[in-house]
């Protein structure tokens, strides 16, 4: 989503060289921003080990911490910017040294939103549970001083009269946002006996092989890396995706994408930044809930009442390119399908 974002900065500033802090574990992003110059890597998982592990010597996390301290500030930085909202950056804003420093950070340990009525804004918004916009990034966007970006076109490949290729990422890590993976199964075995000539491909990790082949013919899956899957949706006419990461890169590729949104999701806060998206909400009073908690109903409300057929007549919705208002008439009037136009909003009745 922050690719965007990095073509409002060369705008304003032609001659950036713009860096990158990122968790190690996302390094195979690299590929996909050409335009950062550098990439800098917070070892999360191996902090979280030795800050949790009693045998670990104590100063171990201080020492690793003000290597990396060390690094960034021997770039002499002119501005950094904070582009997240988690506390832990809040306190490393704090030790890197440069003349301008925006967004949230701590001064003497204590954190400070300065005089931005902006990041307060944001602030609040981003702890609020609700699906009111607006986006992420058009917060972003006021909070530093850049010229809003311009959505990502979508291809709107998928059509009625052809072969259809069809991706699905069933899974988040945030079992809240997950729809049933035999629904999603259920509703496979429905498009293909309708249209038999369309491909449904199963994206998924390394770490969710087990469970897809549990419920996907072993020949629809793909167990792919980032650069892969990158290559896919070039090529795919529809995404089927709940809240994932993966639901951007598509939007960078020009893939109409339909989103599940379920438990914490906020896609008025964080839809793919297109100009035109499908996104399937519910309509139930606890949604949208708390990223940190688990979800505190008996049962999973507000995905279990979108059945594998609502799914199916949404899909071929889309195909047969109908228009959007069609797309909210199901059986159950439980969820609606709206259109977000330049990623801006999504709204509910």
């Amino acid at each position: 989503m922050q690719k965007s974002l990095l073509e409002s900065i060369y705008k304003k500033y032609p001659k950036a060289e713009v860096h990158f802090l990122i968790y190690r574990e996302f390094q195979a992003v690299q590929p996909f921003l050409p335009e950062v110059k550098k990439f800098h890597f917070f070892e999360r998982q191996e902090w979280s080990r030795w800050v949790n592990q009693v045998e670990v010597p104590l100063l171990k996390p201080v020492k690793f911490l003000g290597k990396l301290v060390d690094e960034l500030n021997a770039e002499q930085f002119d501005i950094v910017w904070n582009w997240t909202h988690q506390k832990g950056s809040g306190y490393l804003m704090e030790l890197i040294k440069a003349p301008t420093k925006v967004g949230l950070q701590t001064i003497k340990g204590q954190f400070n939103l300065g005089n931005s009525s902006d990041l307060k804004t944001f602030n609040n918004d981003f702890l609020n549970l609700d699906n009111k916009g607006p986006h992420y990034l058009i917060h972003m966007a006021k909070i530093f001083n850049l010229e809003k970006p311009s959505p990502y076109p979508t291809r709107n490949s998928l059509n009625a009269k052809k072969e259809n290729l069809i991706c699905v990422q069933p899974l988040t890590s945030d079992i809240k946002k997950n729809w049933r993976l035999h629904l999603f199964r259920e509703w496979m075995k429905l498009h293909q006996a309708r249209r038999p000539q369309d491909q449904i491909i199963i994206l998924g990790s390394p770490a969710e092989r087990d469970l897809l082949e549990e419920e996907f013919p072993l020949n629809s899956i793909k167990i792919l890396n980032l650069q892969d899957v990158k290559n896919v949706l070039t090529h795919a006419d529809l995404l089927i995706s709940t809240d994932t990461a993966i639901k951007h890169l598509a939007a960078i590729q020009g893939t109409q994408i339909l989103e599940l949104s379920f438990g914490s999701a906020q896609p008025a806060k964080t839809a793919a930044w297109v100009d035109e998206y499908n996104c399937v909400i519910p309509k139930v009073q606890c949604w949208p809930c708390s990223h940190s908690r688990f979800c505190t109903q008996i049962s999973h409300m507000c995905s279990e009442e979108l059945s594998a057929d609502d799914l199916n007549n949404i899909v071929m919705s889309l195909i047969q390119k109908q228009p959007h208002h069609k797309l909210q008439k199901h059986k159950n009037d439980f969820y609606l399908t709206l259109t977000s136009s330049g990623g801006t909003h999504v709204e509910r009745n």
